[in-house]
Parts: C-alpha cells; sequence; structure tokens
C-alpha cells in the first residue's frame, strides 16, 4: 500500500513537471530608464530646432546622454539621425534635463523620434519617445 502512495505520487509530480516544461515564461519588459516629457521642433528660416526636457526614470544615475534625433519624411521614411548631449551631463534618478538642436531644413520633413544613448554607447529604454510633428 505505502509503494502505490509513492508511486502515485511521484507519477503526480513528474506529471507536472513535465506539462511545465512546454509552457514558456513571460518575461516582463523591463522599464524606462528615461522619459520624454516634452519635445517640441519649430522652423525658422533655414534651420529646425529641436527641443526638449527628459527624465532620469531608472533607479540608477546615468551619465554623459546622448539624445538622438530620428528625423521622417511624409510616411514615416527615415532621413536622417542627428545627436544632442543633454545639459547637465549627470542626471540622478527622478532628475530632468533639457536637449536642443538645430540642423538645416530640407523641407521634406514632417516628424521625429527620440532615442537615447550612455556615455558608454549602450542603448537606453526610452519612454514616450513620439512620433512628434515638425511644426
Amino acid at each position: 500500500m505505502r509503494f502505490r502512495v509513492v508511486s502515485s505520487s511521484l507519477l503526480a509530480f513528474c506529471l507536472l513537471a513535465i506539462g511545465s516544461l512546454g509552457q514558456e515564461k513571460k518575461k516582463t519588459p523591463k522599464p524606462p530608464d528615461m522619459e520624454i516629457v516634452t519635445a517640441s521642433a519649430r522652423r525658422s528660416g533655414d534651420a529646425i530646432h529641436f527641443d526638449g526636457t527628459v527624465r532620469n526614470t531608472s533607479a540608477k544615475p546615468l551619465q554623459k546622454v546622448l539624445i538622438l534625433v530620428d528625423v521622417f519624411a511624409p510616411g514615416h521614411k527615415p532621413m536622417v539621425q542627428r545627436k544632442s548631449a543633454l545639459e547637465p551631463d549627470y542626471l540622478a534618478p527622478g532628475d530632468e534635463a533639457d536637449f536642443h538642436l538645430a540642423m538645416p531644413d530640407p523641407g521634406q520633413l514632417v516628424e521625429f523620434e527620440l532615442q537615447a544613448e550612455d556615455g558608454k554607447a549602450r542603448e537606453l529604454r526610452v519612454a514616450k519617445n513620439g512620433p512628434f510633428p515638425i511644426e
């Protein structure tokens, strides 16, 4: 009788283990490292001026962050990417910093998106990164 109870328990455990092998563990996405608070682009003469504010939403300080501005033509066609350093270059958790960038206006650009990388060229996860219109 005791053998039957042990073997039944062992069989149930094996079936449970085999059943869980086929199920993939769902990965929860990592939270963003930073968030776009404001972003705008305006035409002035023959240039486009990009301005904005970002917030460090990670638990770690960020250093020497570069903002990458991806600019698009109609139909979300990628045209050019420009980089701008944050001011200041050290961003504690919860702190905000500004970016400013100007580039020549070829006349066909309609929207932009933002990305970021740290001083070691590591891509940062950015929330609320666009697309934003170019006015």
